[in-house]
């Protein structure tokens, strides 16, 4: 059992660093890319370093900007008096319960009617291609994610890892290579932020995010292949030896890079907002059909088809998308930084995880996000109540 005073003691950050969290994943994230993009992993990748630098530098005035105005706009925070926080432990194993009865149910029916999931091809079964398989992804991949979440904040372990587990599986067999990064992401943070600080839940976080590294070459080989994935993303011959899962790493984060290069370069027929919005659109809406044959032509290797989270800014606004963009993801994390469980605490979640991997698309104005955003918040206003678990208590400046 943990105390609301006690909470910022049993998490690892003390005030200062909590609440310029989000600025330090920004950043982090945002390094990684330009590391990653320097190596020059495939020969399509022009090398333009300097313009991402610029986009960078650009991005952090506008992220920080907002980042700093939404804090000032904040209440300042004082310690309240220790009270006994509640686990929730039955009503966690209901909400538990339900999320595994909703992805269970849609994984059936995919099944049903489109045969067994893209999983299977890597043991030689006839499957339908991963990015056309199954229907109402846009529901199922939350639930998912949620059950990997919320599973971290059971006391008992062994039903927290069975849970959590389940729900990796399900992104399994989609090989949802993206959803999985962002459940392992979002488990990882809420062990950290606000488990209770036992070494068991450390162990667990630790094992969670090698696994999924060691997974994430296995599904890179069991998209395609190393000789065809070698092939199609035209690796340069120097790094053609090197194992296929860091292959897949290196990739993941820098040819998405290279296509916000690409746009920042040759395109120039503007949509003020068409893009942006088709993403905030469940599938059967048209997101798909953003990623058409015009928008095609403008990339170095149309196989590689996600921008970052600025590619859809930028073909909607230019550079006035792409420093609002930035100020829309500072604001939000001004608006979540330091939310307790019970009063935004998993919806921040869901939000770090989306700042974690910007390198690669937009996760935050991401239809499933909304959807996850939207559980997740009444979620824990029931299973924890308002403010419970608050580290801090609001109160107005005298």
């Amino acid at each position: 059992m943990v105390t609301r005073a006690g909470l910022g003691q049993h998490c690892s950050f003390n005030r200062v660093l909590w609440l310029v969290f989000p600025l330090v994943l920004f950043h982090s994230a945002w390094w990684v890319m330009l590391g990653c993009y320097s190596i020059g992993l495939a020969d399509f990748m022009s090398g333009q370093l300097g313009t991402l630098a610029s986009i960078y530098v650009v991005s952090s005035v506008g992220f920080g900007a907002a980042f700093a105005s939404g804090l000032a706009l904040r209440r300042r925070l004082r310690s309240r008096t220790a009270v006994e926080l509640p686990s929730g432990k039955c009503k966690i194993r209901v909400v538990v319960l339900c999320l595994t009865i909703g992805a269970v149910v849609l994984v059936i029916a995919n099944a049903w009617m489109h045969g067994l999931p893209p999983i299977f091809r890597s043991w030689g079964f006839e499957t339908e291609v991963y990015t056309q398989y199954g229907r109402w992804k846009g529901v199922l991949f939350p639930l998912a994610m949620l059950l990997v979440v919320v599973a971290a904040f059971d006391p008992d372990t062994r039903v927290s890892m069975c849970a959590a587990g389940l729900g990796f599986v399900v992104l399994l067999l989609y090989v949802a290579r993206g959803p999985l990064s962002l459940a392992v992401i979002e488990y990882a943070l809420g062990r950290i932020l606000f488990g209770t600080g036992r070494p068991a839940r450390y162990l667990g976080t630790l094992i969670a995010v090698l696994m999924v590294a060691g997974i994430f070459g296995w599904l890179g080989e069991t998209r395609s292949g190393r000789g065809y994935f070698a092939n199609a993303m035209q690796i340069r011959n120097e790094y053609q030896g090197w194992p296929v899962g860091l292959l897949w790493l290196l990739g993941y984060v820098s040819f998405p890079a290279e296509n916000l290069v690409a746009l920042v370069s040759d395109w120039r027929e503007y949509e003020y907002g068409r893009r942006m919005m088709l993403g905030m659109l469940p599938a059967f809406l048209g997101s798909a059909d953003r990623a058409d044959e015009r928008y095609l032509r403008v990339l170095p290797n149309p196989l590689n088809n996600v921008p970052t989270y600025l590619g859809w800014a930028w073909m909607d606004f230019g550079w006035l998308g792409v420093i609002f963009l930035n100020m829309i993801w500072g604001a939000t994390g001004a608006l979540l930084v330091e939310r307790p469980l019970g009063r935004g605490g998993l919806v921040s979640l869901v939000y770090y995880a989306a700042v974690v991997t910007l390198f690669f698309n937009d996760h935050l104005l991401w239809f499933p996000a909304f959807v996850q955003m939207g559980l997740a918040y009444v979620i824990e206003r029931w299973v924890w109540g308002r403010g419970v678990g608050e580290p801090r208590r609001w109160v107005a400046r005298r």
